[in-house]
């Protein structure tokens, strides 16, 4: 029982120690280090936002550099260092894939992925571009002179521009009932894994099973497939 009661104490200790511990580590950086809880990633780009690149921020135990300036933004780009994943990435659960895959992975493949991104299969799907855009502009003019937030018109453009080029499928996202339903299913699941980031607590998988969010991370994302892949994935 005393145990159990020590145990928050003695976490908050080993925090506060790694933090200071890190601050020592950082003195090269001139700006305010910046401790993060349950903030989101907007108020977290605003506070970025406002100082000078690099900046400095620590979400729990951990300590992150941000960089905005194109300078630095290159130099961090062209380092051999910085290839592999922040270990948050295991969070979107799809660890194979080339957003969120470790480095043993998809550093051996990059050759045979360049292609992907050429400018020769980039002019393939100009006339999708055409296409798609058009489309949106013509929707847009419905709201000529009213007051509208295009953020969800936007979304479903991106995602029937996406299924036409990189799945070859139309769904016609921008003008069905379908499109605005993948909008909202993209920001609840960007809600969730903010949330999480910035929760350290939430972090360990064994905690974060028992909550709200996790249960309706399950639900639409299936997690026993998911998390048999992944471990899968780190095994190899």
């Amino acid at each position: 029982m005393i145990t159990f009661l020590l145990a928050p104490l003695l976490i908050l200790v080993l925090v506060l120690y790694r933090h200071q511990l890190y601050s020592s580590w950082t003195k090269w950086i001139q700006n305010i280090k910046i401790i993060i809880g349950m903030r989101s990633y907007k108020a977290t780009f605003e506070m970025v936002a406002q100082r000078a690149s690099p900046v400095v921020a620590t979400i729990g135990r951990q300590v992150f550099v941000h960089v905005h300036s194109p300078e630095h933004v290159q130099i961090v780009l062209n380092s051999p260092h910085c290839l592999e994943k922040a270990t948050q990435y295991r969070f979107l659960r799809v660890n194979r894939g080339l957003f969120a895959a470790p480095v043993h992975l998809w550093k051996p493949e990059r050759k045979a992925l360049m292609p992907s991104f050429g400018p020769a299969m980039l002019a393939g799907f100009v006339d999708v571009f055409n296409e798609k855009s058009g489309l949106f502009v013509e929707l847009m003019g419905e709201y000529l002179g009213v007051e509208r937030d295009f953020v969800v018109d936007i979304g479903r453009c991106f995602f029937d521009i996406i299924y036409k080029t990189a799945y070859g499928v139309d769904f016609d996202l921008q003008r069905t009932p379908e499109g605005e339903k993948y909008v909202k299913c993209q920001d609840e699941c960007l809600g969730l894994l903010s949330r999480r980031i910035h929760k350290p607590w939430l972090h360990l998988e064994f905690f974060y099973r028992f909550t709200s969010a996790y249960r309706r991370e399950k639900t639409n994302g299936r997690h026993e497939k998911r998390d048999r892949r992944d471990r899968e994935c780190h095994a190899t």
